[in-house]
């Protein structure tokens, strides 16, 4: 997605009303925290620095954001002149990244789903691969495809609006609506991919040992009053993590 200066800032207030990105955060945490001891970490759709800054906080060494929205990349070396925690972020598309280094972890936040198809999938798999070594570590907080098991009626109790939904062979394509507190509303265009055709494309570039997480609804970063909020959703929430790890092709 495009983002200029008004919707890069409607984003970052609409995702910080949205519970569940605090409780994909936390299921995050607990994943990340105890492996992220001074490595090296390659942030993909890093935003304005939302997940990238806590990446650092937690512990990890040299660190760089990438994002394809010259906003957002702006609104993220803003905050870190302002707080400075030692973060570079550049502007680059995942789909053709190329190499940029070579690092201990890689992470991703609502990347996946931003792939118009197989073949944009593919390019970003690569992108991913190009900046592994042997063991480098790939962690995507991620939609997980389950969308058709919801109506409206639920989905609207949490500020959420499917406005369509095509389904194609391997992926479904979704139009889905997030309305703020002030009634401000943001579209996105997702893409969900089905978990065997995102494991295949995984394989092919090298990655195994692939594992899916489910969002946590308890933990240290979050409040306990948001525990029961999306308890009609709990365990199948629309929003999981993928693990795997990079051993080469």
């Amino acid at each position: 997605m495009d983002y200029n200066k008004d919707k890069t800032e409607l984003y970052k207030k609409i995702r910080n009303e949205f519970t569940l990105a605090s409780l994909s955060l936390n299921t995050f945490y607990k994943l990340i925290y105890p492996k992220i001891d001074r490595k090296s970490v390659l942030d993909f759709a890093c935003g304005e620095g939302y997940l990238t800054r806590r990446l650092k906080i937690w512990g990890a060494g040299e660190i760089l954001g990438i994002d394809a929205s010259e906003s957002m990349i702006n609104l993220a070396k803003e905050q870190e002149k302002r707080s400075p925690l030692g973060i570079e972020y550049e502007l680059h598309s995942a789909q053709k990244l190329g190499t940029v280094g070579v690092f201990d972890i890689i992470t991703a936040s609502w990347l996946l789903a931003n792939a118009k198809d197989e073949t944009d999938l593919e390019k970003m798999i690569s992108s991913i691969a190009l900046n592994c070594k042997k063991k480098t570590k790939f962690y995507s907080i991620d939609h997980c495809g389950i969308f058709e098991r919801y109506g409206n009626k639920l989905l609207n109790k949490y500020n959420m609006n499917l406005d369509s939904i095509v389904k194609t062979p391997g992926y479904i394509h979704i139009k889905i609506t997030l309305t703020g507190v002030d009634n401000s509303k943001m579209t996105f265009d997702n893409t969900c991919f089905e978990r065997k055709l995102l494991e295949t494309k995984m394989h092919q570039y090298g990655f195994r040992n692939i594992k899916w997480h489910k969002i946590e609804f308890a933990g240290e970063l979050i409040p306990f009053e948001l525990h029961k909020i999306w308890q009609d959703i709990g365990n199948e929430s629309i929003v999981e993590i993928l693990e795997a790890t990079y051993e080469g092709c």
